[in-house]
């Protein structure tokens, strides 16, 4: 038995759109990797950028602690100065820490303690003392 093959220009054509329709499969399939991965790219950061708010959310709420601790830390060493007895008042405004004491208080230590940071506004009943916090966050809070 005896075969012939002939050589013809359909066998040509068909390798041609064979060739051709394999690489247009990659082409296509390396678009859509690209597409995928960019997708999935885009969800991790937008998990990334969630975990970032969470811990400078919790960053923030340890600072304010800090901060809180450092104010209160400060009130309390300013009625030990004065003295207890000769307190009236304690209370935060504007940005200072307002302490009302009775008129006859020694308030000397203060100015020794704060200097120029402790603002006093003497009346015949009480003595105001004004201390700036911000100054005072600045010069004792490190980090």
């Amino acid at each position: 038995m005896v075969f012939i093959v002939k050589n013809s220009k359909s066998n040509f054509l068909q390798k041609f759109i064979g060739i051709g329709l394999l690489f247009s499969i990659l082409i296509w399939y390396y678009f859509h990797m690209q597409n995928y991965y960019k997708n999935e790219l885009n969800k991790l950061s937008k998990k990334t950028q969630t975990v970032n708010k969470k811990d400078n959310l919790k960053e923030k709420k340890i600072l304010a602690k800090k901060l809180e601790r450092l104010i209160y830390k400060e009130a309390e060493t300013c009625v030990e100065l004065i003295g207890q007895r000769k307190i009236q008042d304690v209370k935060i405004e504007n940005g200072y820490l307002l302490i009302i004491t009775d008129w006859d208080a020694d308030i000397e230590p203060i100015f020794i303690r704060y200097g120029v940071l402790a603002l006093v506004k003497s009346t015949p009943l009480n003595k105001k003392i004004a201390i700036d916090l911000k100054y005072l966050v600045e010069s004792r809070y490190e980090g």
